[in-house]
């Protein structure tokens, strides 16, 4: 209700479309009318349409009236854009899609279609959690794999790895790279550190146990049990730091590693015979040779005169001790051989009687003059019988030999006393035997060495 100028109430005016209430014009009284002239409601130009939204505008995208129309801002519905139609101005049909009722509330739907709302809020704050707690894992999975990565690494290169590294290629037989880990030079007369000679050799490392590393002031030392073949030895292992690696890891090399030897003189082969050991020929007078632990065969090669035979060395340690010694050799005489043997016997014999002397230097047999006074002159020896030589086992000096029956010798000689002359002769033939040794042989011949010391 309103009141006119004579303070009488004017009736309420109606709602017009819209929604909104159309008041009276106030243009003056006429005299003859009592009504006041109320001017016909102004029509509004129709609405300039917007050009429509892209097709694929985000979610939330906002729709704004017309320039003339006084409503709020309306968000557009979910979806595409172009499905969606634009609001009439208050007074006119829709155009097209949905059309909202000028009673409903004016209050922006923005929480209803996911827009500016709490909706919204809530999951930007669940969104930015998952990604916080991802960082968190990735974190923590950083720093777990970074502690396994330095774990390995120290692993890898601690002092008892470098000691592994070694043993592990003793036990499978690549002994040259076992030498480069021990960091030991070698020359062309180490005949037994190769491959093939460790791999000919029997009783060699089959396994290993360490104890844990004791380690100061850039020295460590691991005590290792050592298993071979036929049994285990304790061995010392001392490393020493060379350096760093990536700034915080030690690098560590195997230090003062000493190898044993075998004796090559303790083969004791026949003189002038041919030795085999790690593949290669060598000579019997070669000094002691450095090998690992293993048992090591020493060939000697046979010949027309005696028999080959193999003998063995072993070597139990690492640690520069006394040279392993090979076993006693099996040389048998082959029938040439014996009768070698017997031909310098007689030759030897032959050259005793020969001397032309009472008593024969170096000699088996010799005669003793009556008296001091006699001259003897023309003095021959006459071997009656030859011994029969027995030619026994061989040993690292040689064969034994010895004489399983006597033989015997006469002798006859001019001789002077003073003014008298004559012929002297033994009263009986002068047995004896022949005791030596046999070392060996030379472009068919035996060497025989006869003890004469024995005679007299």
């Amino acid at each position: 209700m309103t009141k006119n100028d004579d303070g009488q109430q004017n009736p309420a005016q109606p709602t017009g479309a819209g929604g909104y209430s159309q008041q009276p014009y106030d243009a003056g009284r006429t005299e003859d009318s009592q009504m006041p002239i109320v001017p016909a409601p102004s029509i509004p130009s129709p609405p300039q349409f917007a050009p429509p939204p892209p097709q694929h505008a985000p979610p939330n995208a906002v729709r704004y009236a017309p320039a003339n129309d006084q409503q709020y801002i309306q968000p557009a519905a979910d979806g595409f854009a172009g499905q969606q139609g634009y609001s009439a101005h208050p007074g006119y049909p829709a155009l097209h899609g949905n059309q909202q009722d000028p009673g409903q509330s004016t209050q922006p739907p923005a929480a209803a279609h996911g827009g500016v709302g709490a909706p919204h809020r809530k999951s930007n704050v669940r969104r930015a959690l998952i990604i916080v707690g991802a960082s968190v894992v990735a974190v923590g999975l950083l720093a777990v794999g970074g502690s396994v990565v330095y774990n390995t690494m120290a692993e890898q290169r601690a002092p008892e790895h470098r000691v592994e590294a070694f043993l592990d290629n003793l036990v499978d037989g690549k002994v040259e790279a076992a030498l480069s880990e021990a960091g030991i030079k070698v020359t062309d007369e180490d005949v037994l550190l190769t491959d093939k000679a460790y791999s000919a050799a029997g009783d060699t490392i089959t396994g290993y146990s360490l104890k844990q590393a004791k380690t100061k002031d850039g020295k460590s030392t691991i005590a290792a049990t050592l298993k071979t073949e036929s049994g285990s030895f304790n061995q010392n292992f001392t490393l020493v730091s060379t350096g760093k690696e990536l700034l915080f890891f030690d690098t560590w090399q195997i230090d003062g590693l000493k190898l044993d030897s075998v004796d090559v003189s303790s083969v004791g082969a026949p003189s002038g015979a041919s030795i085999t050991l790690g593949g290669k020929t060598i000579d019997q007078q070669t000094d002691a040779l450095r090998a690992f632990p293993g048992r090591y065969s020493a060939d000697i090669v046979g010949t027309d005169m005696y028999t080959g035979a193999s003998v063995t060395a072993t070597v139990s340690g690492m640690g520069g001790g006394d040279p392993a010694e090979f076993s006693e050799a099996n040389i048998e005489l082959t029938d040439a051989g014996i009768a070698a043997v017997k031909t310098e016997v007689d030759a030897y014999l032959d050259a005793c009687a020969a001397t032309g002397v009472i008593a024969p230097p170096m000699c088996p047999f010799a005669a003793k003059l009556p008296d001091p006074t006699v001259v003897p002159s023309n003095v021959v020896w006459t071997i009656k019988s030859r011994p029969e030589i027995k030619v026994d086992a061989y040993s690292s000096s040689g064969w034994s030999m010895s004489s399983l029956t006597s033989g015997s010798a006469d002798m006859t000689a001019d001789m002077t006393s003073g003014s008298r002359s004559g012929t002297l002769y033994l009263p009986a033939p002068v047995e004896f035997k022949v005791i030596g040794s046999v070392t060996g042989f030379a472009d068919g011949k035996a060497t025989v060495t006869i003890i004469p010391w024995l005679f007299g």
